[in-house]
Protein backbone atom coordinates (compact mmCIF):
# COMPACT_ATOMS: atom_id res chain seq x y z
CA UNK A 1 0.00 0.00 0.00
CA UNK A 2 1.16 3.24 -0.68
CA UNK A 3 1.17 6.85 1.11
CA UNK A 4 1.80 10.17 0.38
CA UNK A 5 1.04 13.68 2.53
CA UNK A 6 -1.64 15.29 0.88
CA UNK A 7 -2.45 18.17 3.06
CA UNK A 8 -0.65 20.24 5.74
CA UNK A 9 -3.34 18.83 8.54
CA UNK A 10 -1.40 15.59 8.78
CA UNK A 11 -3.85 13.95 5.89
CA UNK A 12 -2.66 10.78 4.41
CA UNK A 13 -3.64 9.61 0.94
CA UNK A 14 -3.84 6.05 1.02
CA UNK A 15 -3.80 4.09 -2.62
CA UNK A 16 -5.13 -0.08 -2.34
CA UNK A 17 -2.67 -2.32 -4.15
CA UNK A 18 -5.51 -3.44 -6.48
CA UNK A 19 -2.98 -4.29 -8.86
CA UNK A 20 -1.19 -6.71 -6.59
CA UNK A 21 -3.75 -8.17 -4.54
CA UNK A 22 -7.36 -7.52 -5.86
CA UNK A 23 -10.26 -6.17 -3.51
CA UNK A 24 -13.68 -7.62 -4.48
CA UNK A 25 -16.52 -5.78 -4.94
CA UNK A 26 -19.11 -5.13 -1.22
CA UNK A 27 -16.00 -6.91 0.74
CA UNK A 28 -15.46 -5.43 3.70
CA UNK A 29 -12.01 -4.49 4.65
CA UNK A 30 -9.79 -3.53 7.75
CA UNK A 31 -7.01 -0.52 7.88
CA UNK A 32 -4.61 -0.46 10.55
CA UNK A 33 -2.99 2.57 10.99
CA UNK A 34 -0.07 2.69 13.81
CA UNK A 35 3.94 3.61 14.50
CA UNK A 36 3.04 7.32 13.07
CA UNK A 37 5.68 10.25 14.04
CA UNK A 38 5.17 13.82 14.19
CA UNK A 39 6.98 16.08 12.19
CA UNK A 40 10.07 16.80 15.08
CA UNK A 41 10.41 12.94 14.59
CA UNK A 42 9.65 12.97 18.58
CA UNK A 43 6.39 12.02 19.49
CA UNK A 44 5.07 8.52 18.61
CA UNK A 45 1.82 7.23 18.19
CA UNK A 46 1.21 4.70 21.28
CA UNK A 47 -2.78 3.34 19.97
CA UNK A 48 -3.10 2.03 16.54
CA UNK A 49 -6.08 3.69 14.25
CA UNK A 50 -8.10 0.88 13.40
CA UNK A 51 -10.40 2.05 10.13
CA UNK A 52 -13.35 -0.20 8.56
CA UNK A 53 -14.12 0.23 4.89
CA UNK A 54 -16.10 -1.54 2.03
CA UNK A 55 -14.86 -1.52 -1.78
CA UNK A 56 -17.81 0.11 -3.73
CA UNK A 57 -16.82 0.42 -7.12
CA UNK A 58 -17.40 -2.74 -9.72
CA UNK A 59 -14.32 -3.77 -11.73
CA UNK A 60 -15.00 -2.08 -15.09
CA UNK A 61 -12.29 -4.06 -17.83
CA UNK A 62 -13.79 -6.89 -20.05
CA UNK A 63 -12.71 -9.84 -21.83
CA UNK A 64 -12.22 -8.61 -25.12
CA UNK A 65 -10.11 -11.61 -26.91
CA UNK A 66 -12.13 -12.35 -29.55
CA UNK A 67 -13.57 -16.05 -29.62
CA UNK A 68 -16.43 -17.47 -28.44
CA UNK A 69 -16.24 -16.63 -24.68
CA UNK A 70 -14.70 -13.44 -24.64
CA UNK A 71 -16.08 -10.41 -26.20
CA UNK A 72 -16.59 -10.79 -29.90
CA UNK A 73 -17.93 -10.08 -33.47
CA UNK A 74 -17.66 -11.58 -36.71
CA UNK A 75 -15.81 -11.08 -39.34
CA UNK A 76 -16.40 -14.15 -41.64
CA UNK A 77 -19.27 -16.27 -42.92
CA UNK A 78 -17.47 -19.40 -43.51
CA UNK A 79 -20.73 -21.57 -44.71
CA UNK A 80 -21.97 -18.24 -46.69
CA UNK A 81 -25.75 -19.58 -44.73
CA UNK A 82 -26.71 -15.82 -42.96
CA UNK A 83 -25.98 -17.67 -39.62
CA UNK A 84 -23.51 -16.34 -37.46
CA UNK A 85 -22.15 -19.23 -34.47
CA UNK A 86 -18.91 -19.15 -32.90
CA UNK A 87 -18.32 -22.60 -33.82
CA UNK A 88 -17.73 -22.47 -37.36
CA UNK A 89 -17.53 -19.21 -38.72
CA UNK A 90 -14.66 -16.64 -37.99
CA UNK A 91 -14.80 -13.86 -35.15
CA UNK A 92 -12.60 -11.00 -33.80
CA UNK A 93 -12.30 -8.75 -30.89
CA UNK A 94 -14.89 -5.67 -30.82
CA UNK A 95 -12.00 -2.87 -30.33
CA UNK A 96 -9.94 -2.35 -32.86
CA UNK A 97 -11.62 -4.58 -35.76
CA UNK A 98 -11.93 -3.24 -38.70
CA UNK A 99 -13.57 -6.13 -40.79
CA UNK A 100 -16.85 -7.01 -39.19
CA UNK A 101 -19.32 -7.88 -41.23
CA UNK A 102 -22.35 -5.86 -41.19
CA UNK A 103 -25.06 -8.30 -39.88
CA UNK A 104 -22.97 -9.11 -36.89
CA UNK A 105 -23.74 -9.22 -33.09
CA UNK A 106 -21.77 -7.79 -30.85
CA UNK A 107 -20.79 -9.19 -27.61
CA UNK A 108 -19.21 -8.03 -24.97
CA UNK A 109 -18.26 -10.09 -21.49
CA UNK A 110 -17.02 -8.73 -18.47
CA UNK A 111 -14.20 -9.76 -16.67
CA UNK A 112 -15.84 -9.83 -13.26
CA UNK A 113 -17.96 -12.80 -13.26
CA UNK A 114 -21.45 -11.91 -11.13
CA UNK A 115 -24.75 -11.03 -12.10
CA UNK A 116 -24.66 -7.41 -13.17
CA UNK A 117 -28.13 -5.16 -12.90
CA UNK A 118 -29.45 -2.86 -15.98
CA UNK A 119 -28.15 -4.37 -19.16
CA UNK A 120 -30.66 -3.29 -21.74
CA UNK A 121 -31.11 -1.30 -24.75
CA UNK A 122 -30.93 2.08 -22.46
CA UNK A 123 -27.49 1.40 -20.20
CA UNK A 124 -25.85 -0.23 -23.54
CA UNK A 125 -26.22 1.40 -27.28
CA UNK A 126 -24.68 1.27 -30.30
CA UNK A 127 -24.08 4.42 -32.23
CA UNK A 128 -22.14 5.64 -35.27
CA UNK A 129 -18.80 6.80 -34.21
CA UNK A 130 -18.87 9.77 -36.46
CA UNK A 131 -21.72 11.69 -35.38
CA UNK A 132 -23.12 9.55 -32.40
CA UNK A 133 -26.18 8.57 -34.41
CA UNK A 134 -27.82 5.51 -32.33
CA UNK A 135 -28.80 2.67 -34.24
CA UNK A 136 -31.85 0.25 -33.20
CA UNK A 137 -30.62 -2.46 -31.75
CA UNK A 138 -31.74 -5.41 -29.38
CA UNK A 139 -29.85 -5.88 -26.43
CA UNK A 140 -30.08 -9.19 -24.33
CA UNK A 141 -28.33 -10.31 -21.48
CA UNK A 142 -26.74 -13.26 -20.33
CA UNK A 143 -29.13 -15.78 -18.66
CA UNK A 144 -25.94 -15.02 -15.45
CA UNK A 145 -25.90 -11.27 -16.41
CA UNK A 146 -22.49 -11.38 -16.42
CA UNK A 147 -22.52 -10.58 -20.28
CA UNK A 148 -24.67 -8.89 -23.60
CA UNK A 149 -25.26 -9.27 -27.06
CA UNK A 150 -26.33 -6.40 -28.70
CA UNK A 151 -27.44 -7.15 -32.19
CA UNK A 152 -28.60 -4.36 -34.63
CA UNK A 153 -32.12 -4.34 -36.19
CA UNK A 154 -31.02 -4.06 -39.62
CA UNK A 155 -27.58 -4.34 -41.43
CA UNK A 156 -25.11 -1.69 -40.50
CA UNK A 157 -23.03 0.28 -43.35
CA UNK A 158 -20.22 -1.08 -44.67
CA UNK A 159 -16.88 0.50 -44.33
CA UNK A 160 -18.28 2.78 -41.65
CA UNK A 161 -17.05 3.22 -38.17
CA UNK A 162 -19.39 2.05 -34.93
CA UNK A 163 -18.76 2.01 -31.06
CA UNK A 164 -20.81 0.24 -27.97
CA UNK A 165 -21.17 2.32 -24.77
CA UNK A 166 -21.91 0.68 -21.83
CA UNK A 167 -23.65 3.63 -19.54
CA UNK A 168 -22.09 3.73 -15.88
CA UNK A 169 -24.51 5.37 -14.50
CA UNK A 170 -26.68 2.48 -15.49
CA UNK A 171 -25.36 -0.62 -14.65
CA UNK A 172 -24.83 -1.81 -10.93
CA UNK A 173 -23.41 -4.58 -9.08
CA UNK A 174 -25.73 -6.82 -7.34
CA UNK A 175 -24.44 -4.57 -4.36
CA UNK A 176 -26.03 -1.69 -6.37
CA UNK A 177 -22.65 -0.42 -6.80
CA UNK A 178 -22.17 1.09 -10.51
CA UNK A 179 -19.80 0.99 -12.69
CA UNK A 180 -16.26 2.63 -12.31
CA UNK A 181 -16.84 4.28 -15.79
CA UNK A 182 -18.34 4.36 -18.97
CA UNK A 183 -17.05 1.34 -21.26
CA UNK A 184 -16.71 2.36 -24.76
CA UNK A 185 -15.73 -0.57 -27.67
CA UNK A 186 -15.06 0.66 -31.69
CA UNK A 187 -14.55 -1.23 -34.52
CA UNK A 188 -15.64 -0.68 -38.59
CA UNK A 189 -17.47 -2.55 -40.83
CA UNK A 190 -15.65 -4.17 -44.10
CA UNK A 191 -15.96 -2.52 -47.60
CA UNK A 192 -18.17 -4.65 -49.61
CA UNK A 193 -17.46 -8.02 -50.16
CA UNK A 194 -17.73 -10.07 -52.82
CA UNK A 195 -21.11 -9.68 -54.55
CA UNK A 196 -23.03 -11.95 -55.63
CA UNK A 197 -21.45 -14.96 -53.99
CA UNK A 198 -23.07 -17.78 -56.20
CA UNK A 199 -24.01 -21.03 -54.74
CA UNK A 200 -26.39 -23.74 -56.01
CA UNK A 201 -29.32 -25.08 -54.24
CA UNK A 202 -28.34 -28.16 -52.09
CA UNK A 203 -31.47 -30.35 -53.35
CA UNK A 204 -30.42 -29.41 -57.26
CA UNK A 205 -26.79 -31.36 -56.25
CA UNK A 206 -25.71 -34.41 -57.51
CA UNK A 207 -24.73 -36.67 -54.25
CA UNK A 208 -21.25 -37.67 -55.18
CA UNK A 209 -19.76 -34.56 -56.85
CA UNK A 210 -20.99 -31.22 -55.51
CA UNK A 211 -19.59 -28.94 -58.25
CA UNK A 212 -22.16 -30.55 -60.53
CA UNK A 213 -25.57 -29.44 -61.05
CA UNK A 214 -29.06 -32.02 -62.34
CA UNK A 215 -29.67 -31.33 -65.76
CA UNK A 216 -32.97 -30.11 -65.07
CA UNK A 217 -31.69 -28.52 -62.01
CA UNK A 218 -31.78 -24.64 -60.91
CA UNK A 219 -28.73 -22.31 -60.31
CA UNK A 220 -29.69 -20.10 -56.89
CA UNK A 221 -27.48 -16.23 -56.84
CA UNK A 222 -26.84 -15.87 -53.18
CA UNK A 223 -26.22 -11.66 -52.73
CA UNK A 224 -25.25 -9.70 -49.34
CA UNK A 225 -28.30 -7.02 -50.31
CA UNK A 226 -31.05 -6.43 -52.05
CA UNK A 227 -31.47 -6.99 -55.87
CA UNK A 228 -33.33 -5.03 -57.88
CA UNK A 229 -35.40 -6.11 -60.59
CA UNK A 230 -32.89 -7.34 -63.78
CA UNK A 231 -33.65 -6.35 -67.28
CA UNK A 232 -32.68 -8.91 -70.52
CA UNK A 233 -29.00 -9.97 -70.30
CA UNK A 234 -28.28 -9.54 -67.11
CA UNK A 235 -27.74 -13.18 -66.46
CA UNK A 236 -26.00 -15.00 -69.09
CA UNK A 237 -25.50 -19.05 -69.23
CA UNK A 238 -23.17 -20.62 -71.45
CA UNK A 239 -22.20 -23.78 -72.52
CA UNK A 240 -18.23 -23.51 -72.89
CA UNK A 241 -17.70 -27.12 -74.17
CA UNK A 242 -20.04 -26.42 -77.02
CA UNK A 243 -20.17 -22.15 -77.41
CA UNK A 244 -24.02 -22.36 -76.88
CA UNK A 245 -25.93 -19.62 -74.85
CA UNK A 246 -29.03 -21.30 -73.02
CA UNK A 247 -32.01 -18.83 -71.96
CA UNK A 248 -32.65 -18.49 -68.31
CA UNK A 249 -35.73 -17.58 -66.92
CA UNK A 250 -34.48 -15.34 -63.03
CA UNK A 251 -37.33 -15.15 -59.91
CA UNK A 252 -36.05 -12.83 -57.33
CA UNK A 253 -36.57 -14.49 -53.54
CA UNK A 254 -39.28 -12.20 -51.39
CA UNK A 255 -36.29 -10.34 -49.18
CA UNK A 256 -34.09 -9.65 -52.89
CA UNK A 257 -31.05 -11.32 -51.76
CA UNK A 258 -31.30 -14.31 -53.87
CA UNK A 259 -32.40 -15.09 -57.63
CA UNK A 260 -32.98 -18.66 -59.17
CA UNK A 261 -32.21 -18.97 -62.71
CA UNK A 262 -34.66 -21.71 -64.57
CA UNK A 263 -32.63 -23.10 -67.87
CA UNK A 264 -34.91 -22.56 -70.47
CA UNK A 265 -33.85 -26.49 -71.30
CA UNK A 266 -32.23 -29.70 -69.85
CA UNK A 267 -28.40 -29.26 -69.48
CA UNK A 268 -26.14 -31.58 -71.77
CA UNK A 269 -24.17 -34.48 -69.48
CA UNK A 270 -20.32 -34.13 -68.93
CA UNK A 271 -20.83 -30.25 -71.10
CA UNK A 272 -18.77 -27.49 -68.27
CA UNK A 273 -21.00 -24.37 -67.99
CA UNK A 274 -20.54 -20.63 -66.70
CA UNK A 275 -23.26 -18.52 -65.35
CA UNK A 276 -22.31 -14.63 -65.50
CA UNK A 277 -23.69 -11.90 -64.08
CA UNK A 278 -23.65 -8.26 -65.41
CA UNK A 279 -22.13 -5.81 -63.96
CA UNK A 280 -24.65 -3.31 -64.23
CA UNK A 281 -27.08 -5.24 -61.82
CA UNK A 282 -27.40 -3.22 -58.29
CA UNK A 283 -27.58 -4.53 -54.92
CA UNK A 284 -28.18 -1.91 -52.12
CA UNK A 285 -28.19 0.61 -55.02
CA UNK A 286 -24.91 -0.02 -55.78
CA UNK A 287 -23.92 -1.15 -59.66
CA UNK A 288 -21.80 -4.86 -59.48
CA UNK A 289 -19.02 -3.42 -61.17
CA UNK A 290 -18.07 -0.56 -58.81
CA UNK A 291 -17.04 -3.81 -56.90
CA UNK A 292 -13.42 -4.82 -58.32
CA UNK A 293 -13.58 -7.45 -56.05
CA UNK A 294 -16.94 -8.86 -57.21
CA UNK A 295 -17.18 -12.18 -58.33
CA UNK A 296 -19.36 -11.89 -61.28
CA UNK A 297 -19.38 -15.30 -62.97
CA UNK A 298 -19.36 -19.10 -61.82
CA UNK A 299 -18.38 -22.51 -63.41
CA UNK A 300 -19.94 -25.84 -62.85
CA UNK A 301 -20.51 -28.63 -64.66
CA UNK A 302 -23.95 -30.58 -65.67
CA UNK A 303 -23.95 -34.26 -64.70
CA UNK A 304 -24.57 -38.15 -65.56
CA UNK A 305 -27.34 -38.77 -62.88
CA UNK A 306 -30.26 -40.77 -63.87
CA UNK A 307 -33.87 -39.80 -63.02
CA UNK A 308 -33.69 -36.10 -64.41
CA UNK A 309 -36.84 -34.90 -66.87
CA UNK A 310 -35.62 -35.06 -70.50
CA UNK A 311 -37.49 -31.88 -71.25
CA UNK A 312 -38.83 -28.54 -69.72
CA UNK A 313 -42.66 -28.05 -69.20
CA UNK A 314 -45.43 -29.76 -67.47
CA UNK A 315 -44.04 -32.52 -64.82
CA UNK A 316 -47.22 -33.66 -63.60
CA UNK A 317 -51.11 -33.62 -64.82
CA UNK A 318 -53.66 -34.95 -62.05
CA UNK A 319 -57.24 -34.61 -62.35
CA UNK A 320 -59.60 -34.84 -59.71
CA UNK A 321 -62.82 -35.54 -61.00
CA UNK A 322 -64.74 -35.28 -57.38
CA UNK A 323 -63.03 -31.69 -56.72
CA UNK A 324 -63.75 -31.32 -60.64
CA UNK A 325 -59.64 -29.74 -60.98
CA UNK A 326 -56.72 -30.53 -63.03
CA UNK A 327 -53.66 -29.41 -61.33
CA UNK A 328 -50.65 -29.31 -63.71
CA UNK A 329 -46.86 -28.78 -61.80
CA UNK A 330 -44.22 -27.66 -63.90
CA UNK A 331 -40.55 -27.95 -63.56
CA UNK A 332 -40.16 -23.77 -62.76
CA UNK A 333 -42.11 -21.04 -61.96
CA UNK A 334 -44.11 -19.90 -64.19
CA UNK A 335 -45.94 -17.11 -66.24
CA UNK A 336 -49.30 -16.32 -64.12
CA UNK A 337 -50.47 -14.73 -67.53
CA UNK A 338 -49.95 -17.26 -69.84
CA UNK A 339 -49.93 -20.32 -68.18
CA UNK A 340 -53.31 -19.97 -66.65
CA UNK A 341 -54.63 -19.58 -70.75
CA UNK A 342 -56.09 -23.09 -71.36
CA UNK A 343 -55.51 -21.88 -75.23
CA UNK A 344 -51.68 -22.23 -74.59
CA UNK A 345 -51.58 -25.90 -74.33
CA UNK A 346 -52.27 -28.93 -76.58
CA UNK A 347 -55.17 -31.51 -75.54
CA UNK A 348 -54.15 -35.42 -77.11
CA UNK A 349 -56.48 -38.45 -76.59
CA UNK A 350 -59.40 -36.43 -75.08
CA UNK A 351 -60.77 -32.54 -74.75
CA UNK A 352 -60.34 -30.10 -71.83
CA UNK A 353 -63.28 -27.49 -71.27
CA UNK A 354 -63.03 -25.07 -68.07
CA UNK A 355 -65.20 -23.17 -66.13
CA UNK A 356 -64.20 -19.66 -66.45
CA UNK A 357 -61.58 -17.85 -68.54
CA UNK A 358 -58.49 -19.56 -66.94
CA UNK A 359 -57.07 -20.99 -64.55
CA UNK A 360 -55.36 -19.98 -61.21
CA UNK A 361 -51.21 -20.37 -61.50
CA UNK A 362 -49.42 -20.11 -58.44
CA UNK A 363 -45.68 -20.38 -58.16
CA UNK A 364 -44.59 -23.50 -60.43
CA UNK A 365 -48.50 -24.77 -60.18
CA UNK A 366 -51.54 -23.84 -62.39
CA UNK A 367 -55.01 -25.07 -61.57
CA UNK A 368 -58.18 -25.37 -63.70
CA UNK A 369 -61.44 -25.62 -62.75
CA UNK A 370 -62.68 -28.60 -65.32
CA UNK A 371 -66.39 -28.81 -66.92
CA UNK A 372 -66.72 -32.42 -66.12
CA UNK A 373 -70.25 -32.61 -68.72
CA UNK A 374 -68.27 -31.24 -71.75
CA UNK A 375 -64.48 -32.65 -71.44
CA UNK A 376 -63.46 -36.41 -72.03
CA UNK A 377 -60.12 -37.42 -69.87
CA UNK A 378 -59.16 -40.62 -69.92
CA UNK A 379 -56.44 -41.15 -67.03
CA UNK A 380 -53.36 -42.36 -68.68
CA UNK A 381 -54.70 -41.89 -71.85
CA UNK A 382 -54.95 -38.23 -72.14
CA UNK A 383 -52.21 -35.72 -72.66
CA UNK A 384 -51.12 -32.29 -71.97
CA UNK A 385 -48.57 -30.23 -73.50
CA UNK A 386 -47.81 -26.28 -72.88
CA UNK A 387 -47.41 -24.60 -75.88
CA UNK A 388 -43.94 -23.74 -76.35
CA UNK A 389 -44.59 -20.87 -79.09
CA UNK A 390 -46.93 -19.33 -76.65
CA UNK A 391 -45.51 -19.31 -73.32
CA UNK A 392 -43.69 -15.80 -73.39
CA UNK A 393 -43.71 -13.33 -70.34
CA UNK A 394 -43.22 -10.96 -73.22
CA UNK A 395 -41.93 -11.44 -77.17
CA UNK A 396 -37.95 -10.44 -75.72
CA UNK A 397 -38.07 -12.35 -72.85
CA UNK A 398 -36.95 -15.97 -72.32
CA UNK A 399 -39.50 -18.80 -72.24
CA UNK A 400 -41.27 -19.66 -68.81
CA UNK A 401 -40.86 -22.96 -70.07
CA UNK A 402 -40.48 -25.00 -73.02
CA UNK A 403 -42.54 -28.50 -74.04
CA UNK A 404 -43.13 -31.77 -72.80
CA UNK A 405 -46.05 -33.97 -73.11
CA UNK A 406 -47.58 -35.72 -69.53
CA UNK A 407 -50.55 -38.09 -69.66
CA UNK A 408 -53.40 -36.77 -67.42
CA UNK A 409 -53.70 -39.13 -64.27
Amino acid sequence: MGASNVGSFGQLLLTLPGDISPFYYDEKYELSVSGLKDSADVNTQTTPYVFDFTVAVHETAIYDYGYGTSSHLFTTDYNNDGVLDTTNDGMAKVGGTTNALVNSPIYIDFDFKEALTGLNATSVVLTNDADGTAIPSTVVADADNSGVTVTPTADLAAGTAYKVIVKKSLVTDSAKNPLASDITLRFKTATRETVPKVSYSVTQYTPFDMPTLRQDGVIKLIFNGKVETAVAGTYILTDTTHAGTIPVKSVVSPDGKAVTLYPDTVLTAGDSYTIAVAGALTVDAVPLSTNVNANLTQEFTAGWETGYQANTGVETAEFNPTNKTLILTFDRIVDAASASLVTNYTINGGSLHIIGTSGVAKGNTVTFIVNTTTSVIVSGTTIIVAKKTALYTTTTQPKAFGTDFRPIN
